[in-house]
């Protein structure tokens, strides 16, 4: 079986001191071209201190392959979907690299973790793609992705 699953990140006054900013995470879950599970979610207490618009993208692809990882029986492919593309370069093209190098990199608190959630999920011997969508065009589920994300930017934050 395979699954789709269409993330995105949004951070409002993002020219805001980080403490008056809000950031949520919209996931759609698709399985035979049917929405079988959403999520909508505040993100600024997991990316605290730096609420930026990458770190939530970033947040929405670890939420998604942790969501995926708690009930991946069964699927032998899933594919991420994503309109940013600095989190799709991150795993893509760069992160391999700037291993090999030693170098410190931005975001490296999450970036670890969805690397480790990449590795738990490969090792279970299922294919992981993350895939590159236009943002704020004709596909349908990542638009409700956005509006998800704009939806969990806007609940409760800090309490």
């Amino acid at each position: 079986m395979a699954l789709e699953i269409y993330c995105d990140g949004a951070c409002s006054g993002n020219h805001q001191k980080f403490t008056t900013r809000r950031s949520g995470i919209g996931i759609v879950f698709i399985e035979d071209n049917e929405v079988i599970h959403t999520v909508s979610e505040n993100a600024n207490d997991a990316i605290y201190p730096e609420i930026t618009n990458n770190r939530a993208e970033l947040y929405g692809i670890y939420r998604s392959l942790s969501i995926f990882d708690e009930d991946c029986e069964g699927f032998k492919t899933v594919a991420i979907f994503c309109d940013s593309k600095y989190s799709i370069d991150v795993f893509n093209h760069w992160l391999q690299g700037w291993k090999e190098r030693g170098r410190d990199y931005k975001n490296k608190d999450i970036i670890d973790k969805i690397d480790a959630l990449l590795q738990k999920i490969r090792g279970k011997g299922i294919e992981v793609s993350i895939n590159h969508v236009y943002g704020h065009s004709t596909n349908e589920y990542n638009n409700m992705a956005d509006r998800l994300a704009v939806k969990g930017a806007d609940t409760t934050c800090f309490a």
